[in-house]
């Protein structure tokens, strides 16, 4: 239940390391995040709208989206310790090494407050490390809002199917160059 936040935490920090906190804080607390589900997710960012086709499976991810016009699939391994950038036009990707992190080294949360809209919970809680800070609808344990150095950014969760999924879409397709960075 844990790689949506691992994922997160990679995207958000995009790479660097978080700094660990060693547990047992006041009002620490445990988040329970959905492991394996495919969906599609629309951010927010201000005027900035973005639509993205996410699969995950334990410590793997696929975010399927359009860059600059392109279409890009993203590759993120929890499992290698890498996160690759796939360009579907080209036949081409980078690959980019990410913190592993293992489960006794996990970000530590504390809960902010919780609160109650159109008969939802949710809770908001704040990474002790980064400071990043999360609105997390109680029931299905999905992110609905991040909040980062005063930047919110909201998410829409559509068309979510929550179970296993294919190893192989996690893969990078067969022929495909790799890119020095």
């Amino acid at each position: 239940m844990k790689l949506l936040y691992k994922i997160l935490v990679t995207l958000i920090l995009l790479g660097n390391l978080v700094p660990k906190t060693k547990g047992g804080e006041e009002n620490e607390e445990k988040i329970k995040l959905p492991e394996a589900y495919k969906a599609i997710q629309i951010i927010e960012t201000g005027s900035l709208k973005l639509k993205e086709a996410v699969y995950a499976d334990k410590d793997v991810m696929r975010i399927d989206s359009i860059e600059d016009g392109e279409p890009i699939t993203t590759l993120i391994r929890r499992d290698l310790g890498k996160m690759y950038k796939i360009a579907l036009n080209r036949n081409e990707y980078i690959e980019k090494v990410i913190p592993i992190i293992k489960d006794d080294e996990e970000e530590k949360f504390i809960k902010i407050k919780s609160s109650t809209k159109e008969n939802k919970k949710y809770k908001e809680i704040r990474s002790l490390g980064s400071g990043t800070e999360f609105v997390i609808e109680e029931d299905s344990g999905l992110p609905v809002l991040i909040r980062k150095n005063g930047v919110e950014s909201k998410i829409n969760w559509i068309e979510y199917n929550p179970g296993p999924q294919d190893k192989k879409i996690f893969e990078i397709p067969e022929g495909y160059k790799k890119l020095e960075n």
